[in-house]
């Protein structure tokens, strides 16, 4: 856009930013936070959510000024929980996000998440709190119970319980219930009932080579590499490339890269062998990302 301000607080020592409705403006918020949607994953491998091992997607009803669901989730073994909700203020067509998620089970603090101060070397951890892959696909924010391997941020409470994992092992209903808060002490809560249900734990292998998030980790067959740094993603995942034949302007193969949805905190660095090597300036080599009509778009500049 064109100039604008930016307005913000931070505390001396460390530059980071701070909330600023903690610092005595008198701003009107009367508004309590609204829930669009739930989500309950399983954990790969590890658990199940009516009889599936893929996520599964709620949409809670308001009654009496406490969302609900209408029917329990069956479950088993470890599962997690997603939100997708935002908060707004009177006078105001703003959207904004939640100050204050806190989960309870059967009457218990499970899980807690604050939103006090930030911190700009972390910025792009908030990649980590939320369902990345649903952001990328659907544009929705889905803030996630699941802590990352790799916690980079402030934000969780110290009291959360298992990292944020859920573990379903006795056939009962579990009590759940979400408060939603902001800064002012509006609040909203969901409350809702998972079903323990015994279930086979369906199990996948994926195919191709461990990335661990805490160490540095090189993929190299020769002419492709690609170097992961230490703590440049944020958990372990498998990562695999399946290698097609040259497009018509390339001067090597084009490779695939899997998966293909990915939240990183640090660039990974990819060497690529130019096969076809006919450019006498080599400053105009460049690796590019080939969009569905099978066109390259410039991505970055290579060094030879």
């Amino acid at each position: 856009g064109g100039p604008h301000l930016h307005f913000e607080i931070r505390d001396t020592e460390t530059e980071h930013p701070l909330n600023p409705i903690a610092y005595g403006f008198d701003i009107a918020d009367e508004t309590r936070p609204r829930i669009h949607s739930f989500m309950v994953y399983p954990v790969f491998n590890k658990g199940m959510v009516e009889h599936n091992n893929r996520r599964k997607e709620i949409r809670p009803v308001l009654v009496n000024n406490q969302y609900t669901i209408t029917n329990p989730i069956s479950a088993w073994g470890d599962i997690y929980l997603g939100l997708r909700a935002n908060d707004y203020m009177i006078n105001a067509g703003n959207i904004y996000g939640i100050y204050k998620y806190e989960l309870y089970q059967d009457d218990r603090f499970i899980f807690g998440l604050t939103f006090d101060e930030t911190n700009f070397d972390y910025t792009r951890a908030i990649n980590a709190l939320i369902d990345y892959k649903l952001w990328k696909e659907r544009k929705q924010f889905f803030v996630l119970t699941k802590m990352p391997l790799n916690n980079i941020g402030p934000y969780y409470d110290k009291n959360t319980q298992n990292n944020g994992i859920i573990n379903i092992n006795e056939e009962r209903d579990y009590h759940f219930k979400y408060v939603l808060s902001d800064y002012e002490g509006n609040k909203t809560e969901f409350t809702f009932t998972i079903k323990g249900e015994k279930q086979d734990i369906i199990t996948e292998t994926i195919k191709g080579t461990p990335i661990y998030c805490q160490r540095d980790n090189v993929y190299d067959i020769n002419e492709f590499k690609i170097f992961f740094p230490e703590n440049g993603v944020y958990e372990d995942f498998t990562f695999d490339i399946i290698k097609r034949n040259n497009v018509k302007t390339s001067h090597s193969p084009l490779y695939e890269l899997y998966p293909t949805i990915l939240p990183m905190h640090l660039r990974a660095k990819v060497s690529i062998k130019v096969q076809n090597d006919t450019l006498k300036n080599k400053s105009q080599y460049y690796v590019g990302r080939i969009d569905k009509e099978g066109r390259a778009k410039f991505s970055y500049l290579c060094e030879l």
